[in-house]
Parts: structure tokens; sequence; C-alpha cells
């Protein structure tokens, strides 16, 4: 198992390399201080199983590195690890294709469930992000606007299956694998879905699908 873990402390990097230790004993951890450090590590050895990304490093725009982790490397998950616990960079990191977003304040216990969830294909939302406020996204706020019988109306059954899958955290692969269907049937699929939810991207499906109480 092999992760990068970026932050410009010290100490930091140390102490999520104690946490990591916990989840195998084999895990490889590479550490980086910069973006630039992050990109030459994903340059020389690609095949990481996980980024842990602090958003504000020096000389780094961390949405910037993250829009660019998740275009060049859209097979390896990013998970924004960081001081802010404001939900416009929670958002913002998740748009951008983060796989979660987890405050550093987040208990040790939780912050090792969410990178172990992450791991195993799904989406890390933090819990303050789920609560409605004044300044709810596209996504909450079409989320409380329809629910699953609705979705159902407006949906055909395969749709809401695949619906269902996407909340669960599987890529189209999984989804096509496990609907005996094909890749490009799938994509068709989760178009109609977003239309119906509103959002734009798979982490604001999967907000919605954990409002509606789907991602079970």
């Amino acid at each position: 198992m092999k992760i990068l873990v970026a932050d410009d402390h010290v100490l930091i990097r140390e102490g999520i390399r104690n946490t990591l230790q916990e989840i195998s004993a084999d895990v490889a951890i590479t550490e980086a201080g910069n973006g630039k450090e992050v990109l030459e590590a994903l340059q020389s050895s690609p095949a990481f199983d996980i980024v842990l990304l602090d958003l504000y490093m020096p000389e780094t725009d961390g949405f910037e590195l993250l829009g660019q982790l998740a275009e060049s490397y859209p097979d390896t998950p990013v998970v924004i690890l960081s001081a802010s616990n404001k939900k416009s960079d929670m958002r913002r990191a998740l748009d951008r294709g983060a796989f979660g977003f987890i405050p550093k304040t987040t208990p040790h216990d939780v912050m090792l469930n969410a990178i172990k969830l992450v791991m195993s294909g799904g989406v890390y939302v933090p819990p303050d992000l789920m609560k409605a406020d004044d300044d709810e996204d596209e996504a909450e706020e079409n989320a409380t606007k329809i629910d699953d019988h609705e979705l159902k109306e407006t949906l055909t059954d395969r749709q809401f299956d695949v619906l269902v899958l996407l909340a669960k955290g599987k890529q189209n692969k999984e989804i096509a694998r496990a609907l005996g269907v094909s890749q490009h049937t799938v994509k068709i699929h989760v178009t109609a879905v977003f239309k119906a939810l509103g959002v734009n991207n798979r982490t604001q499906a999967v907000i919605a699908a954990q409002k509606m109480g789907l991602a079970v």
C-alpha cells in the first residue's frame, strides 16, 4: 500500500504517518512539503493508493493543484486534509475532484475510517457539510426538494440503480459490472441522474444521495 502525504509542516506529516501505520503494517508513505514535490513524487511513481493533500502550502494553490491531480491522475483518489473547516473550502475541494475532505480537527478514529472509506472506493463527506444552513450548495438544495419516491418517478429503474451504486462510491466500471451493462451505457445513465438531481458531478450526486438516505 502506497500513500503520498503532502503537508508543509514536518510534525503534521509525522503525526499523519503514525496514524496511517495503523491501517496496514506494510504501508509505504512518501512525504511532500509543497506542490512541486507532490508532482515530482507522482511523476516518478504514479501508483499511489491515495494522496492526502494539505490545501494551504507555501507557493502552492491547493485548489489548482487538486484540479491538476484530478485531471492528470484520475485513478488516484485525493483526499484533502486541512486545518480549514470552512464549508466553502469543503465544497470547492469536492467540486474540484477530491474524494474526501478531512479537517485536521477530526478525531483519530474518524480520520482512519474516512481514509479507509476512500481507499475502498467511497467518497468521504464531512458531517458539517451535511448540516443545512443559509449557504446550501446546489446539490444540497435539490436534495431537499426531491425524495427517493419522486426520483423513482423521474428516473428509470436502471437509472435509479445507478444512483444507488453511485451513492456507495462505485466507479463506472464497477457499476457496469454489477448491472451487466457497458461502461458507455453507465455514462449515459449517470448523465441522466445528474440532470434529475440538478448536479454537475459525482461528488454532488453522492452528497444529494446521502441526504436522501440512499448511501447505505
